[in-house]
């Protein structure tokens, strides 16, 4: 029961399990269950060092082995990482993060082939790449020519100057009844491009919102995401003007996660719990259909071991809104599809395929922006991917400033997407290049695990990040 609840746990097999008994008292022996795992000293923890999970209960010696075993799987587990010598224990939020990152890059390198230059999915990426390189206008300029060029073509009804998405206007709704009673529309609605235009000219994402709001044909043309024409518009005003403002972004995330009648519903029963690690497993188990918390938690005698490093995340995020706690529709939001925080935050038995798939990502892409960098640290024993899965459990936080880490939410958040992650991790580690050629080991590792001497300009990253080249269709082949 423990191999399988440490198996979950950590998602890896244990380096060894055993059957150990303490001082015996009054009222019985007290059995400890101990599996451990093997040193992960590609990141940093000392040789010597082991990760235990340690399952107590208290038996005699007449108690049926049935008994024992129900007793066993009733009990939680406690994870401690313990170092050689001074015995010191470190905090599980701190070293949880780090073993599953070894684990799921030992699960990626036994479960796929390795990366080559001539063959899918490297190669596809290599020529995504190499187009963008290639490419002699500005990014932020070709992108908006595409917007602009997409928006154009819209055109107009046969026989008349009347724009054609008004043939999509529902009859009941607002603006379609207004259209059938006066049938006209102000210029800007005739002539979308030029509006399209104005806005990316401004270049705020709250203009963005004010002018949807200001009449219900706006509202159809800049707020309706489910045109692709609106999402891209959006997508670029975040990408190259100036992002929403902090009291705005509670209800902006509010906006992005609001659709899907699962998490209306779902939100709308939610109760206000007593603690965050209450908040958040109450929000997890009702958006969780399939029951994949319930599968993972019941090897662990309802223990949830990530639960405490998933709510250092969520209340990191809500003190840099400023808020005591997230939203609660906004959490329950992005711990669905397509966000999966869930898979994450490692709340899920299907975390370790997702996660792995994460890394691959990130691998496919930095090999093909960064080869020089990937091969060198390959040929040092030291995969980029283990620092890409640690910081994304995190959402980066402890990597940026407060500003660019939302900022970076905002786009991760509208577009329902982690390849904003992919992109921004490949920024990091362009930027530390020329520091890490050359290096051995122990002074990558210096470097990168010491976010204070990156001296990466803020601006400078989120510049870096929007150049990577990393579309939907490339995740899909990777997949």
């Amino acid at each position: 029961r423990i191999r399988r609840g440490m198996r979950d746990l950590v998602f890896g097999e244990p380096g060894s399990i055993g059957l150990d008994f303490e001082e015996p008292t009054e009222t019985g022996n007290t059995w400890r269950l101990r599996a451990t795992h093997p040193p992960a000293s590609a990141l940093k923890m000392q040789e010597g060092s082991e990760l235990v999970a340690i399952n107590r209960v208290r038996v005699t010696e007449r108690t049926p082995r049935s008994e024992v075993a129900r007793r066993i799987s009733s009990r939680p587990v406690s994870l401690t990482f313990r170092l050689p010598k001074s015995n010191k224990e470190v905090p599980n939020s701190e070293i949880f993060p780090m073993v599953v990152s070894e684990i799921v890059v030992s699960e990626l390198r036994e479960g796929l082939l390795p990366l080559k230059t001539a063959q899918p999915p490297l190669s596809t990426a290599l020529q995504k790449h190499q187009e963008v390189k290639a490419r002699k206008e500005p990014q932020h300029l070709h992108q908006a020519a595409r917007i602009l060029n997409s928006v154009q073509c819209w055109g107009t009804m046969p026989g008349s100057t009347v724009p054609a998405w008004v043939e999509d206007l529902r009859v009941d709704s607002p603006l379609g009844k207004q259209w059938a009673k006066t049938a006209s529309l102000d210029l800007f609605a005739r002539e979308p491009g030029l509006l399209f235009r104005v806005l990316m000219f401004c270049g705020e994402a709250s203009t963005l919102c004010f002018a949807g709001r200001s009449c219900s044909t706006w509202q159809k043309l800049l707020l309706d995401t489910a045109q692709r024409s609106s999402r891209q518009l959006w997508s670029w005003v975040l990408r190259h003007g100036q992002s929403i403002s902090s009291p705005q972004r509670p209800n902006f995330w509010h906006w992005c996660c609001r659709s899907g009648e699962g998490l209306q519903r779902a939100a709308s029963v939610q109760e206000e719990a007593d603690s965050p690690e209450e908040s958040l497993l109450e929000a997890a188990a009702r958006c969780d259909a399939s029951g994949s918390l319930s599968r993972l938690s019941s090897g662990l005698g309802g223990a949830a071991p990530s639960l405490e490093v998933a709510t250092g995340s969520m209340q990191k995020l809500a003190k840099a809104l400023g808020l005591q706690r997230l939203p609660s529709k906004v959490l329950d939001g992005l711990l669905q599809d397509p966000w999966h925080c869930q898979r994450l935050w490692l709340l899920s038995d299907a975390a370790l395929p997702w996660l792995v798939m994460q890394c691959r990502y990130f691998q496919v892409v930095i090999a093909a922006h960064l080869p020089n960098l990937f091969r060198h640290m390959m040929g040092e024993g030291l995969a980029p991917e283990l620092f890409y899965c640690r910081w994304i459990q995190g959402l980066f936080q402890g990597c940026l400033s407060v500003e660019l880490q939302l900022r970076i939410m905002d786009h991760f958040i509208f577009e329902r997407s982690l390849k904003i992650f992919v992109k921004l991790a490949v920024a990091i580690f362009t930027s530390l290049e020329k520091r890490l050629i050359g290096q051995d080991i122990e002074k990558m590792m210096d470097l990168i695990f010491d976010p204070k001497v990156w001296e990466i300009d803020d601006e400078q990253l989120m510049k870096e990040t929007v150049g990577v080249k990393v579309t939907r269709s490339m995740l899909k082949e990777i997949q």
